[in-house]
């Protein structure tokens, strides 16, 4: 697949079409909440390969963290 930094790609506007009449406020919730439950999905997958493939353990990320909370 070839992307550019033009324009919206086909799925953005197909969403604008389908999405082109007045929502309520829960719609629009529903939809922002379905949406990022997606792209939390879709990241926590890259996550998951990103820790497997750098051995990354709960120790590491536990010594990140404590550094983290001593710098505040």
């Amino acid at each position: 697949m070839t992307t550019t930094n033009k324009g919206l790609n086909t799925i953005q506007l197909t969403l604008l079409k389908l999405f082109d009449k007045d929502m309520s406020l829960q719609e629009e919730s529903d939809i922002h909440k379905m949406l990022m439950e997606y792209y939390e999905q879709d990241l926590q997958i890259e996550l998951d390969k990103v820790v497997k493939n750098k051995r990354i353990t709960q120790k590491d990320l536990d010594v990140v963290l404590n550094q983290s909370n001593r710098t505040k």
